[in-house]
């Protein structure tokens, strides 16, 4: 049986899903109709826009390769197209748009046709949903797609284009506060967050996610993390509640159950003796120095010495453009 979706557990790839066709449209392919956003472009053709990190160089037009093909990987993809099903927010009902009954002969067939599909090169992107892409106005700076009436909704959508421009989380910060785009999925950090508020019409919307962020450590450029005691030593200095704050304003809360699952999954999984029996780890420094004392480490003129005897000191490396990282 199809489960029925729950609008709160939306990831913030799909965020545009929710607003679905008007009031009788399948959410997903219509999910421009109900947007705030949108303006009129020259001769009356309604324009929606929007922004993402996409690379016309690196990425292919094969749309077999999801996460490599142009735009496949982000919200816009179910533009051009759609996903097997989408779900009727109104009558409840889904609506399959994938072949039923078919069937592939062995498993050789399908590995066959896989191979094949994945190496086609194809220089116009194949698309089957309510806009196709404009190759005269794609370039490296936007993309430009523009109503297809044969494809699936393509009469219902409510704006004639969609244009998407280039920019990484840095740059779509700067043209939301500037009024370029309608719409930004990518994250912004709370400085973002708080000038936005000065934008005319702007409107913030949070959802429920099973994101985060966290350290991963180099054990072979620094050996002596090895020990749990140094990276729990580690985790009782940092301020999980301030990190959340300058990464993201109220968007981030600290983990309290380190299960490698959100909270809120550990909590749907575990029982509570299970869950008492997880270790916690709020800022102690105290703590933090019983740790590294077990550890072997030793505190010289008010810096901690590895071990080995060598001075401890590190880099944090992020993702470049990524506001919550860096």
């Amino acid at each position: 049986m199809t489960p029925t979706p729950h609008p709160g557990h939306l990831s913030r790839r799909k965020p545009l899903r929710a607003v679905g066709l008007g009031a009788a449209g399948a959410a997903g392919a219509g999910l421009l109709s109900s947007c705030a956003g949108g303006d009129a472009a020259p001769g009356g053709t309604t324009r929606f826009t929007g922004v993402f990190g996409f690379d016309l160089d690196a990425q292919t037009r094969n749309v077999a390769v999801e996460d490599g093909a142009l735009l496949m990987n982000s919200v816009y993809a179910d533009l051009s197209l759609p996903a097997g099903a989408f779900y009727n927010w109104e009558t409840h009902e889904w609506d399959h748009l994938l072949l039923e009954g078919s069937a592939w002969e062995g498993d050789d067939e399908h590995t066959e046709f896989n191979a094949e599909f994945i190496e086609f090169s194809p220089e116009e992107i194949i698309t089957s949903g309510p806009y196709t892409f404009d190759r005269a106005r794609t370039s490296d700076a936007r993309i430009t797609l523009v109503r297809e009436e044969s494809g699936y909704q393509g009469t219902e959508v409510a704006f004639d284009e969609v244009v998407v421009h280039r920019g990484d989380n840095r740059q779509a910060a700067l043209l939301v506060q500037q009024g370029e785009v309608d719409y930004s999925p990518l994250a912004t950090s709370a400085a973002d967050q708080q000038a936005f508020q000065t934008v005319e019409g702007f409107r913030w919307g949070e959802h429920p996610g099973y994101d985060g962020r966290g350290l991963m450590f180099n054990f072979r450029a620094k050996p002596e993390l090895r020990d749990p005691r140094a990276r729990k030593a580690l985790k009782h200095v940092l301020d999980g509640d301030q990190i959340g704050r300058v990464a993201r304003g109220e968007a981030y809360d600290p983990v309290k159950y380190y299960a490698g699952l959100v909270d809120l999954q550990a909590e749907q999984i575990f029982t509570a003796e299970e869950l008492e029996g997880f270790d916690t780890y709020d800022q102690d420094m105290e703590r933090a120095t019983e740790l590294l004392e077990e550890a072997g480490w030793t505190k010289e003129g008010g810096v901690w010495h590895t071990p080995e005897g060598e001075e401890a000191s590190y880099e944090i490396i992020g993702v470049a453009g990524w506001g919550t990282s860096s």
